[in-house]
């Protein structure tokens, strides 16, 4: 396997988060692309997201900053995976 040069800048961690969701959390609108997506570019963004969303969650079903931060980076680490397997399709 080669190894692929993603620039720093492409590694962001975005989110599809339903509209419903954004109006009944109250989300901070200027996190939010046009086509629903939130960009945390930092670690602190997403504290204050998963406080946000876990106020008014049962304590019992609350959300872990950290298991956020895995998400997104799971989803960057597939995009680059299919990034690479275009690469060898297309060629």
């Amino acid at each position: 396997m080669q190894n692929i040069a993603i620039p720093k800048t492409e590694l962001l961690f975005e989110f599809h988060v339903a509209a419903a969701l954004r109006k009944r959390h109250g989300f901070d609108l200027s996190l939010f692309a046009t086509n629903g997506k939130v960009v945390f570019a930092d670690f602190r963004a997403v504290r204050l997201f998963v406080h946000r969303f876990n106020e008014n969650r049962n304590p019992r079903d609350k959300v872990f900053p950290g298991e956020v931060n895995a998400t997104g980076l799971l989803e960057e680490l597939f995009h680059i995976i299919i990034r690479q397997y275009e690469g060898h399709t297309t060629s």
